[in-house]
């Protein structure tokens, strides 16, 4: 796939020395322009500005997994395996907010989204990490929840278009990005197409972010970098280069949304590996020349 192609020389450099078992969910706040993300195995939460000054962490009571936005711009919401939590980054105040369906200790919640309409999107895996045990939950306005897709594996990105009708979803394990249909009126969604299936030998899709031009940038677990998809040609375009073997998740921000963060993993990998790469575990970033999509906020 990328060994084909002549791509623009993007190379991530790291930026906060978070050293992460697990890092995930980068989101960042436009409001106090501060990039967060977490550290699922960590049972944390990391913050910085933009610059990865300002270095910041918060240990939850669990597992966490991913951060929205909220609209009065106080609380983040915090998703945790058995509920979502509103905190307050400035009096570290952590509150459950709404309970997750079905709870199951032997599973947690994994990657999120917020889409253009409110609705809060959230996918669950096994701790084992054994095949079809999660589900893909949508949250709605009224906090009605929604099956969307059961017997995921591992639930990754999730993004919409401008519209808010095309949606592009990964469970890793397919290697598939895929295409779905969604009505925002009835709360349901159809598959459209395979856009693009990753050879394994290029590494495994995990999370995705949008450009302001409908492009998806895919974080490749095992595959040291981040690619942009065109979903039009179902093609990879570009490619950032990182240091780290697990690249896990990436999300557009800064000042000027110009600059792609990117979360990366320690776990499981060999001290030797760990040896070569010892960024590995790190928040990277990488101007870009282009600038995200946007990010939406919820009301609670």
């Amino acid at each position: 796939m990328t060994n084909a192609k002549s791509f623009s020389s993007l190379t991530a450099q790291s930026k906060v020395s978070s050293q992460c078992a697990l890092g995930e969910g980068p989101i960042w706040d436009d409001q106090r322009e501060q990039i967060f993300w977490v550290d699922i195995l960590g049972n944390a939460v990391h913050w910085s500005n933009e610059d990865g000054m300002d270095h910041q962490s918060f240990q939850t009571p669990d597992y966490v997994s991913n951060i929205f936005l909220t609209k009065e711009g106080d609380d983040l919401i915090l998703c945790l395996p058995d509920a979502f939590y509103l905190w307050n980054p400035e009096s570290k105040n952590l509150k459950k907010w709404i309970e997750m369906p079905d709870y199951d200790p032997h599973v947690r919640t994994n990657d999120g989204f917020c889409d253009i309409h409110g609705n809060l999107w959230i996918g669950t895996m096994a701790l084992s990490e054994k095949p079809k045990l999660g589900k893909l939950y949508l949250l709605d306005a009224d906090q009605n929840w929604h099956t969307m897709l059961d017997e995921t594996s591992i639930s990754n990105g999730i993004r919409c278009s401008s519209d808010g009708t095309t949606y592009y979803y990964i469970d890793t394990p397919t290697q598939l990005i895929r295409e779905f249909r969604f009505d925002s009126d009835t709360i349901t969604w159809e598959f459209v197409r395979n856009v693009i299936e990753i050879p394994v030998e290029e590494g495994h899709p995990d999370g995705m972010s949008m450009d302001a031009e409908g492009r998806l940038w895919v974080s490749l677990w095992n595959g040291y970098g981040v690619v942009c998809v065109d979903p039009e040609k179902g093609e990879v375009v570009d490619r950032v280069e990182v240091a780290a073997p697990q690249v896990s998740a990436n999300i557009f921000g800064g000042k000027n949304q110009d600059r792609l963060f990117i979360t990366t993993a320690r776990k499981e990998l060999s001290e030797s590996k760990l040896d070569v790469y010892p960024l590995t575990g790190d928040l990277f970033y990488v101007p870009m020349n282009v600038t995200g999509s946007e990010t939406y906020r919820r009301d609670v």
